[in-house]
């Protein structure tokens, strides 16, 4: 899309006007997502089902909690909940830490420009990303129904500890063979996308898992997104000081963030 883009040059949009390049890659990744959400329009609600006798709702509660009810009720179990979310958080904090600097990882250590990047690295995420989500949803549910009510967080520890071991493409000394190897680390760092925010709703009220969800996914950006990708440039630029160090700095972060995740998630 942004070779498309970049090729066609400014464009004129009725109402918008003069539009860019980089402006025209947003509305069109932006539109596409406005279309595929039209998919929910087939979602149909389901029936809540019966809670565990240890997370049931009291027959007082509304159908709706008010937040603090919420803050109050996660206050009482904090231990797991704080666990949970900080040690995905983690992960995230990994996951997207990394991922922000692979390319230039692939153009600073092996020159690589152009598309080649962006094809490879697009074609790992997509199909070995997709495939982690799948997995790690899949072995939660085996868990689960092997009477282990952890599962979830032992999933993470096993994305974490997969996701460490994986970090040696970093040390790869060819594109190709990287590349190659990347594919553990991609794998696991998307199994917990679709287990961990599954999990937390199992251990809360059924009034209380929107909110709940929405502070878990709050916690989870605001550390994964929000300081993953500058940690790996502050210590580029503050440790090292050279940006050809960045696998470096990929490195040291993605392995301390998934070692916190594993001792966040061993106790929970």
């Amino acid at each position: 899309m942004i070779q498309f883009a970049f090729a066609q040059g400014a464009i004129s949009l009725p109402v918008l006007g003069d539009v860019r390049p980089w402006q025209v890659v947003f509305l069109v990744l932006g539109g596409s997502g406005v279309l595929f959400s039209l998919a929910f329009l087939l979602v149909r609600e389901p029936r809540a089902a019966a809670l565990p006798h240890k997370a049931a709702a009291p027959a007082r509660m509304a159908v709706v909690c008010r937040f603090a009810t919420v803050v109050a009720y996660l206050w009482r179990n904090r231990r797991t909940v704080l666990c949970h979310n900080l040690g995905f958080a983690m992960l995230a904090f990994c996951a997207y830490g990394t991922a922000a600097w692979v390319p230039s990882f692939f153009i600073r250590t092996f020159g690589w420009k152009g598309r080649r990047r962006r094809i490879v690295y697009g074609l790992l995420v997509m199909v070995f990303g997709c495939a982690g989500i799948l997995f790690g949803g899949w072995l939660t549910d085996r868990w689960l129904k092997r009477g282990k009510s952890d599962a979830a967080m032992r999933m993470g520890i096993v994305a974490a500890t997969v996701a460490i071991l994986g970090n040696v493409y970093l040390l790869a000394g060819d594109g190709t063979l990287a590349a190659i190897l990347m594919v553990p680390s991609v794998f696991a760092l998307g199994m917990p996308f679709g287990a961990a925010p599954a999990a937390i709703q199992e251990i809360v009220p059924n009034p209380m898992r929107g909110q709940t969800t929405a502070v878990y996914l709050f916690i989870v950006n605001l550390i994964g997104l929000g300081v993953g990708p500058t940690a790996v440039a502050m210590v580029t630029d503050y440790v090292f000081a050279d940006d050809l160090a960045v696998k470096w700095s990929m490195l040291i972060v993605g392995s301390v963030a998934s070692f916190a995740a594993i001792a966040l998630l061993s106790p929970a």
